[in-house]
């Protein structure tokens, strides 16, 4: 399924994606799978559908046109509330769900109010959707092949006994929060039903300086004066791993608006 699919270059920004997991993140996949993580959490986004955001892009050099445009797109607004919006570059216009139809009608709609002699301009970012996406927030767009580009074996899950993975790392980036998760995840996560990996950490006696690694875990977990919890290499590199799961990544497989700089 995989064969022949090769990094792809944001046009933009220069990125590419996705990025082969190195080092640490590499060793943390191998992990991951003998730990069984896989069997508990899924990496693949789920998406149902895609909608649309009309943005103000440019509110141009007359004010009165766009106010006026915007009360053609949606004649719910009042005189005050489309006079702000006229103005509001880069905000979100309120004109209701868009789908692809609508779209082409309010095209038609700010062409015919003259939206371009007055240097104004509205775009339409596509916006994914589905629960994972909008109520989960597990990604902001649906897997394809290509996240899994560099996964030897690909580990898509097929129970979500805890959450999607997909992009952990733009969610969760902090490497304290996956320590403290890993080694008590109701530390972090209230209800957690994942258990204890506390074989990935070792107790042991503070030496000159603390680790800095050390758990700041609270007085009923605490192994005590003179001696702190810290992670073995397996645990770095499992988070190592963890943080580097993003896909947030628009492709042309699976479009969406481009992260707002």
């Amino acid at each position: 399924q995989l064969r022949g699919l090769q990094p792809v270059r944001d046009e933009t920004t220069g990125a590419v994606y996705p990025v082969e997991p190195l080092g640490l993140a590499q060793q943390g996949a191998e992990v991951y799978r003998a730990n069984g993580c896989y069997a508990c959490h899924s990496q693949q986004v789920r998406q149902t559908g895609y909608r649309f955001n009309a943005v103000l892009e440019k509110a141009g050099t007359d004010p009165d046109v766009v106010t006026r445009a915007l009360r053609q797109a949606n004649p719910r607004l009042i005189v005050e509330e489309a006079e702000l919006f006229a103005m509001a570059e880069g905000e979100v216009l309120p004109l209701g769900p868009i789908n692809l139809h609508r779209r082409g009608t309010l095209e038609k709609v700010f062409s015919d109010a003259g939206l371009e002699a007055v240097e104004a301009k509205v775009r339409f970012d596509l916006v994914p959707t589905g629960p994972d996406i909008q109520e989960r927030g597990w990604g902001k767009r649906g897997s394809v092949a290509a996240d899994y580009l560099y996964d030897d074996p690909a580990m898509p899950g097929s129970l979500r006994i805890g959450p999607d993975l997909s992009n952990i790392g733009d969610r969760m980036p902090d490497r304290m929060w996956h320590l403290l998760h890993l080694y008590r995840s109701r530390l972090v996560v209230e209800k957690s039903m994942m258990p204890d990996h506390r074989h990935l950490f070792e107790k042991r006696r503070v030496g000159d300086e603390p680790s800095p690694l050390a758990l700041p875990l609270p007085e009923e977990l605490h192994p005590g004066e003179g001696w702190e919890i810290v992670p073995k290499p397996e645990a770095i590199a499992l988070v190592a791993y963890l943080q580097s799961l993003k896909s947030g990544q628009p492709l042309f497989e699976a479009p969406m608006a481009a992260p707002s700089n």
